[in-house]
């Protein structure tokens, strides 16, 4: 039996899988809302509108009370569209200690866990698939869902679908600053490349920035340009 411990929500830097793309559907949209945050998309901010509660479907076999794992992408759909076409949401993660204004002001769910209006949010994610295989820690590792921000690639046609969550740890504020600047996932990709360090990182990890952390958690929103 695998033991617990928990840790706060900063040790969530380590990674060593990249998850495949998913694609894009145009499935018909919900009139029911549970609530809103925002997210960066093609340079400019755009609207998240939840539909349903999160989904951390399993294997991957996780402890925390969501069920939801990260460092492993799940491998069951939360509903009938294929994995394939279900496209990614960027979740991207201070991970620096006391965070300036600059990043305070520009995180979109502002708070640990799924307080403060970070609606159909899991509380919590398990952490032992990278951390284990990263650095032998033992037993499970709960942490609350981080303070973070989001990225998306595609509107998806404001289509009510699930979203693949990938989680990108930033480790200094001016990078962070960079992708508030950008709104954009070519420059997390640009930043991932010209990261000194993290393509030979044997953890993910580089030295401002993370690969893309697979999870099997999955956020259910329609994604509007107003």
């Amino acid at each position: 039996m695998r033991l617990r411990r928990v840790v706060a929500p900063a040790i969530i830097a380590p990674a060593i899988m990249v998850a495949a793309a998913c694609g894009s559907s145009t499935s018909p949209s919900s009139p029911h809302v549970d609530g809103t945050t925002a997210s960066w998309y093609n340079g400019g901010t755009v609207t998240l509108a939840y539909t349903k509660e999160f989904a951390c479907p399993q294997p991957p076999t996780a402890h925390s009370a969501s069920g939801c794992e990260a460092g492993e992408a799940g491998n069951i759909s939360p509903t009938s569209m294929p994995l394939s076409e279900i496209p990614n949401i960027y979740v991207v993660v201070p991970l620096y200690a006391n965070p300036p204004q600059s990043t305070l002001s520009n995180l979109q769910c502002p708070n640990a866990g799924n307080a403060g209006g970070c609606v159909d949010h899991p509380h919590d994610i398990d952490l032992y698939t990278y951390l284990g295989a990263v650095f032998n820690a033992p037993g499970d590792t709960i942490a609350p869902l981080p303070p973070h921000s989001h990225v998306i690639t595609t509107l998806a046609g404001g289509a009510n679908i699930p979203w693949c969550v990938m989680i990108v740890g930033v480790l200094d504020s001016t990078t962070f600053n960079s992708i508030v600047a950008a709104k954009d996932t070519a420059e997390i990709t640009a930043l991932q490349a010209s990261d000194p360090t993290l393509g030979s990182s044997p953890t993910g990890v580089g030295t401002h920035i993370s690969v893309n952390i697979p999870t099997n958690l999955f956020l259910f929103f329609e994604a509007k340009s107003s």
